[in-house]
Order: C-alpha cells, then sequence, then structure tokens
C-alpha cells in the first residue's frame, strides 16, 4: 500500500484524478514499482480462451502486456468509462482477481444493453475453490466499471490485450457462420434478381473503433489484414463479404445525438463546442446554427437522410422509433453516444488527446452484373 499511488483515469485527453469519479490506488508495473512471477496468461491458457471467444480468426496469438495493480479498499469504486484508445492493435483488457477478503466491489461490463457481472461482488476467498483466480476479458470499447467496495481490499491485475499486426485472417471453416454468411453473399450475386445493376449495402457496427483526431471522418478500405482490426459480428460479417469478393469498408460516423436522432459532423469539436454537447439539448435547427453540418438545412431528420443515402439497402434491420414519436425506419436512432470516448466522457487510466472511440458502418459494395 505504501507504493501504491491514487489511480488516475482520463477525460478531455487529460490524466485526473477524483475520487468521486475513481477512488482506487494503483502499482503500474512499467514504473519498476514491481514484476510479477510465476503466472503468465499465455502459459496458463487463459489467452487461448480469449482469444476463442474476443478475436477468434486471428491467426497468431493474443499478446498480453502486464500494466498493473489496482487496489479498491473500503468505499472504493470507478465510474462508467471505456478503456483508453491505443491503436488498432489494441483489443481490449485482462483483469484478474487476487485471493483477498472484501464484499461489494463487483465489475460491470455493459453493451447493447445487455450487463455481465464478474467477480459476484463477493470476497475472493468465499469461493469453494480457493485455488482458483477468476478472471474477466473485454473488449476496450465497451463500457464498464467498478461498483463500490463496502470492505476489505479488492484488488486485481490487469494486462492489456493486444492482436499481431499484419497477420492474414483464417480461412473460414466448413459450417461456420461466416462460410454460410459468404455462401448466402455468393448466392444472391450469382442471382439475376439481386441488385443486378449493383448496390451498396450497409451495417451500423456493434462496436466503435479507436479514430485519430486529425483523422479524416472518411471511409477505409477492408482487406484479409486490416479486417482484424474489427471486433465481434463486425468482424464476422466484413470477413464474410470478402470471402464473397466484395469490396468493404469501414465508415467512421461521428454523431451527436438530439431527441434521439444521430446528427453526423464534419470535423470534430474543439473546447468551445464542447458545451453545445453536455446536459441541454439543441433542436436540430439550432444544432445546424451552432456547427458545420454535413446537411446545412434546418430538417431535424437530417442524419437519417444522411446515413440512409450512404447505402441503397441495410443488412440488419434498423430499430423503429414511432414511440418516440418519429415513424418508419431510423438507422441512425442506433447510433446514440457522444463524440467522445464514452457516454461519461471518463475512460481508462490517463488520458489519450490523439485518439478516440467512434461509431462506425460496414459499407459492402456489390458491383453491377
Amino acid at each position: 500500500m505504501k507504493l501504491c499511488r491514487d489511480a488516475p483515469f482520463g477525460h478531455n485527453g487529460e490524466s485526473k484524478i477524483d475520487h468521486s469519479v475513481r477512488d482506487a490506488l494503483q502499482l503500474r508495473a512499467g514504473d519498476g514499482g514491481f514484476a510479477l512471477e510465476g503466472f503468465d496468461p499465455a502459459a496458463a491458457g487463459v489467452l487461448a480462451t480469449v482469444q476463442a471467444a474476443l478475436a477468434p480468426n486471428d491467426p497468431a496469438p493474443l499478446r498480453a502486456e502486464f500494466y498493473g495493480l489496482n487496489v479498491y479498499r473500503a468505499g472504493g469504486h470507478f465510474a462508467p468509462h471505456k478503456d483508453t484508445p491505443r491503436g488498432d492493435h489494441m483489443l481490449g483488457t485482462l483483469v484478474l482477481l487476487l485471493p483477498s477478503d472484501y464484499w461489494g466491489g463487483a465489475l460491470v461490463v455493459s453493451h447493447q444493453g445487455v450487463e455481465h457481472r464478474f467477480f459476484d461482488a463477493r470476497g475472493s476467498r468465499s469461493r469453494e475453490d480457493n485455488d482458483a483466480l477468476p478472471w474477466a476479458a473485454f473488449f476496450g470499447d465497451v463500457d464498464h466499471r467498478v461498483e463500490r467496495v463496502s470492505s476489505g481490499d479488492r484488488l486485481t491485475l490487469t494486462w492489456t490485450l493486444h492482436r499481431a499486426p499484419g497477420a492474414p485472417a483464417q480461412p473460414a471453416l466448413d459450417g461456420s457462420t461466416r462460410e454460410r454468411l459468404g455462401a448466402a453473399l455468393r448466392d444472391a450475386i450469382n442471382d439475376p434478381s439481386f441488385f443486378s445493376e449493383g448496390a451498396t449495402l450497409g451495417m451500423l457496427c456493434v462496436h466503435r473503433y479507436v479514430h485519430g483526431v486529425d483523422a479524416p471522418l472518411t471511409a477505409r478500405p477492408l482487406d484479409a489484414t486490416t479486417v482484424l482490426a474489427l471486433k465481434g459480428r463486425d468482424q464476422l460479417v466484413a470477413l464474410a463479404a470478402l470471402d464473397a469478393g466484395l469490396a468493404v469498408e469501414l465508415q467512421p460516423l461521428v454523431v451527436e445525438t438530439c431527441a434521439e436522432l444521430a446528427w453526423p459532423l464534419k470535423r470534430f469539436l474543439v473546447s468551445r463546442e464542447e458545451s453545445v454537447f453536455q446536459q441541454k439539448r439543441l433542436d436540430g435547427s439550432r444544432l445546424v446554427e451552432r456547427l458545420e453540418s454535413k446537411l446545412a438545412d434546418s430538417d431535424p431528420y437530417a442524419a437519417d437522410k444522411f446515413i440512409d443515402g450512404l447505402v441503397d439497402a441495410w443488412i440488419a434491420p434498423t430499430m423503429r422509433i414511432g414511440e418516440q414519436g418519429v415513424e418508419g425506419e431510423s438507422p441512425a436512432w442506433r447510433l446514440l453516444g457522444e463524440p467522445e470516448f464514452s457516454a461519461t466522457g471518463y475512460f481508462g487510466n490517463e488520458g489519450g488527446p490523439t485518439e478516440f472511440y467512434a461509431a462506425a458502418m460496414l459499407v459492402i459494395r456489390v458491383p453491377s452484373r
């Protein structure tokens, strides 16, 4: 405890300490504070299990970089946040719970309205198998939090998970979802009734992806190597489309929500504009007045028209928002979220002023035949 320091977090590109957001102690391995002996995630088989779940199409093994020790004492907690972005090759985080007597402090990971709770919010010594060390792994762009510890000390070791750069994708396995989807796409292309004059298909991504603040908001072509930067269902669909010989692009979408509508922006926000995107929301006409929109009009449904205009058809069903007073399909409604790192604005262990997580969509181009 004497070696530990207050654990920071990132906010608005800076590393900060605020116990109302994160109340914890930390000892970073990179600072030379300590080293870990006697346990290796790869040798223990943990990384193989993680890879099978989070990166099954990567032929090269995942790499785990030991980050450090986190201590949450009584009253300690961490508000909802995302991992600090560290480039396309960072996959997420591995957390291992050390034996200690504590209560509370559950790790809660949430994404797309689904929550998973880890470590049972109980002292790790209360488990029947005292030799087992519980662990959790998750993608860096998903929100996660540490609930308040009611008593004792909760100790965890953390690693950042990285993909091997430059490795080509593995071929599809017979009977896999990827293979079946690719076969369905090939059958569709051979069907004269399926967009014989060509079309652009779209799918809003389930995950968010690291994007540089100064990088253009233009689509990036994907190939057998760059597609591995995608995650989960996003990667599966992109791989199947590539297997079918189709061109696939990743289109970043920096959006702001207003009355449950998403507004694509031409550029990233500067500090003086951040107040526009805090608690008070502007209606469509005032938003256009304040910021340079991709569609320079006061149409409150401009975002829907913009996103719909990028594609001829959607692969995944879009959500209906009739209950919000807007009729018809509205894929833009699924792009809720701040143009920042997370809904709370908090992330990781330190600030990252050059990168953040952006919403995105897959653009799949079907050639004319």
